[in-house]
């Protein structure tokens, strides 16, 4: 199974879903909310299966990533395309992922949709 792409993908953030080209509709209490749906993250080495909000089950990027420790992330970003080696700092980093296929140093991952 390949990895899913999209010119436009959908995010299920808070109480709100939306599409990217209607990113700039989200409501600031979304944005700027406290995260409420936490959950830690497994890599997936096959890169084929897309990250999922936990509280809807729904596949979502993420709308940020917290680790225990500095490290890089190799996964997939909103859209899908691949990216490698990314640098993440300890604690809470707001990058949307859709996947996560392995990390090198950190220990820990949790999506924050």
């Amino acid at each position: 199974m390949v990895f899913p792409v999209s010119n436009n993908p959908t995010f299920n953030w808070g109480s709100e879903s939306f599409d990217f080209q209607n990113l700039l509709t989200v409501k600031v209490s979304t944005m700027d909310a406290p995260a409420t749906v936490i959950a830690a993250i497994t890599p997936d080495a096959t890169a084929s299966i897309p990250l999922k909000n936990p509280f809807t089950g729904v596949a979502s990027p993420t709308r940020g990533l917290f680790v225990d420790v500095a490290g890089t992330v190799t996964g997939h970003d909103a859209f899908g395309n691949v990216v490698t080696t990314l640098p993440l700092v300890a604690g809470l980093n707001w990058i949307s992922l859709a996947g996560v296929t392995s990390i090198v140093t950190i220990s820990k991952i949790w999506g924050v949709w």
